[in-house]
């Protein structure tokens, strides 16, 4: 009897010494989620720019470090007109890699701290061509230099390229005794140096190495979970495996502006319903983005999954933002500072056959509104030089799709 009890009692002792374990390991899982969520880097307040600070006396070497790099490793694009010069950063891992999304974009440099935000949003590759205008190359490689060593984001997830005028000397100027600070109050076209998008666009995109690419612009951000729901998508759908029939179809994100950055679609229909945000470009070129067709997008219910859900023929002068392959029309560079730069490639992709689909909860916001009196001086010339520049690329395009029965109207 005294060895039975002695053998129940051991047993109770043992099924005490696994409960005490199994909460043991509970509470350290609940510690290490709540250490998790109290680490989580805070996203920037929408509409403020992000602020980054000097990394002390390891900037100036991180300047030369840029400059002496660039004075080794630079090219002429195809107009000789520009130099270009690819950064990679020192630090990379693996989430760059083949079978990914990078986000593509370009910008000048009053614009670097907006990468800040969109590197923290994207969590994934990003390639990022930055123009520095005439007299402000050794600035703006200083500001890159400063945003580099700051944000760890940056080393692991970003690919530069620096684009410059060239000058009557050639390669990067001699470096100046004292290097200006920037003028943030600058446009990316209120200069004396036409703004190069559409080459800038393109260099940022031979950088990527990944299949697919988003591109938009530096003051655009993504919805929450717009990459991670992609690839995932593409995964289940095998579009990493070169599926042949995704080779003409482009993925439309809606784009919007507003004054706050919702992060779901939820968030962003109470936003449009309370007037905080509408369709892009909706006061200035309606026309421009209608096609999207926001008011069928908006009502429609809304999924935890990422799919297309309808497609839209392509109507001019209709110009979405786009997850795409890699290998579509690169843009046409002779297309300079404001006017007709994106939606001359997206025309190209309507007469090479492309077909446009809509994905379901994927979105785009601008910072702030656009508005009439919110444009540079100059650009209503800049408007009218490259719609004629368009007229010619259109009639130049049924020659080079000239079994294409499909037109830029």
């Amino acid at each position: 009897m005294h060895r039975f009890l002695c053998g129940r009692l051991m047993l109770f002792l043992i099924g005490v010494v696994g409960l005490l374990q199994l909460i043991h390991i509970i509470l350290l899982n609940r510690l290490e989620s709540r250490q998790r969520k109290n680490n989580h880097v805070p996203q920037p307040a929408y509409g403020q720019l992000p602020k980054y600070s000097p990394a002390g006396d390891q900037v100036e070497e991180e300047l030369s470090a840029f400059a002496a790099f660039i004075e080794r490793n630079w090219v002429l694009d195809t107009s000789g007109e520009y130099h270009i010069s690819l950064l990679q950063p020192y630090e990379r891992d693996s989430r760059s890699h083949l079978q990914d999304i990078t986000l593509v974009t370009q910008c000048s440099q009053d614009h670097l701290p907006s990468l800040i935000r969109l590197a923290h949003q994207w969590k994934g590759p990003l390639s990022v061509a930055v123009f520095a205008r005439s007299g402000h190359e050794w600035s703006t490689l200083l500001e890159l230099a400063k945003l580099h060593l700051s944000e760890e984001f940056l080393k692991n997830y970003v690919t530069f390229s620096f684009v410059w005028p060239v000058s009557a000397a050639g390669g990067l100027p001699s470096k100046p005794a004292s290097i200006p600070q920037q003028n943030a109050s600058e446009s990316n076209y209120n200069h004396i140096d036409a703004y190069p998008n559409n080459l800038l666009r393109n260099t940022a995109r031979r950088a990527a190495v990944t299949d697919f690419v988003l591109v938009i612009d530096v003051d655009m951000v993504p919805s929450q979970g717009l990459r991670e729901d992609f690839l995932h998508l593409a995964t289940h759908n095998s579009w990493f495996q070169k599926n042949l029939t995704l080779d003409k179809t482009v993925f439309v994100i809606p784009a919007f502006e507003g004054n706050i950055i919702p992060q779901t679609k939820v968030e962003l229909i109470r936003a449009v319903e309370a007037g905080n945000v509408r369709p892009f470009y909706a006061q200035l070129c309606w026309k421009c983005h209608a096609h999207t067709d926001y008011e069928t997008w908006l009502h429609q219910p809304v999924h935890k999954k990422l799919a297309p859900t309808y497609d839209v023929l392509w109507k001019d002068p209709w110009e979405p933002f786009y997850i795409s392959l890699n290998s579509v029309p690169f843009y046409d560079e002779r297309f300079k500072q404001y006017g007709f730069n994106r939606i001359s490639q997206v025309c190209e992709l309507h007469v090479a056959g492309f077909k446009f689909t809509v994905l379901n909860k994927a979105f785009v916001v601008h910072n702030g509104f656009k508005t009439k009196d919110s444009f540079h001086p100059g650009k209503e010339d800049e408007l009218e030089l490259n719609r004629r520049l368009y007229r010619q690329f259109k009639t130049e395009l049924k020659s080079k799709y000239s079994e294409s029965s499909r037109r830029c109207y």
